[in-house]
């Protein structure tokens, strides 16, 4: 489509058509991961009745596909049209000095993995190395399916001096 005569003549309405099409390829996604780890169980769970598999490998299927549908469900309430925007995310390492700057930078590892990990394109805008170690701070944003809502609905450990904020 995106080779098509014509298609970037007008660059708004293409880069809008293609993030369309990455946002139903998600969903698609979404939806054949669910169904599978279901099929998944309901077979295993036959097996389970015919005595060829065990208890435990039937209930990790079962807590698998139920981790699946309960996370789809929830990013199906995420439809606003703010929820597509890409989320800046700034961590400070505040004032605990060299042991808050060292979990600060570790910190920002674990969500810059996450990020890739969803898929998601991550880019660092800040980083200020801290003194000796760690981070001081860094700034990043996150672009991709439903990224704006994930990171404050989600339950992150982060120290009683961390300042950890989410911005539009």
């Amino acid at each position: 489509m995106s080779l098509s005569a014509g298609f970037w003549d007008d660059n708004k309405r293409a880069t809008e058509i293609l993030k369309n099409i990455k946002l139903n390829e998600y969903w698609v996604n979404l939806y054949e991961q669910v169904n599978t780890a279901v099929e998944d169980f309901a077979v295993l769970f036959e097996f389970w009745k015919g005595g060829d598999a065990t208890e435990e490998e039937t209930k990790a299927a079962y807590d698998h596909a139920i981790n699946l549908i309960e996370e789809a469900e929830f990013k199906a309430t995420l439809n606003e049209p703010e929820d597509e925007l890409p989320a800046v995310m700034q961590i400070n390492s505040g004032a605990g000095g060299t042991e808050s700057q060292d979990w600060s930078e570790m910190l920002a590892r674990m969500y810059r993995m996450y990020g890739e990990k969803q898929g998601w394109k991550v880019s660092e805008l800040d980083w200020v190395w801290g003194d000796g170690a760690g981070i001081k701070t860094c700034t990043y944003q996150f672009d991709g399916p439903l990224c704006l809502r994930i990171p404050e609905s989600r339950e992150w450990c982060t120290p009683p001096r961390q300042d950890f904020t989410v911005r539009q």
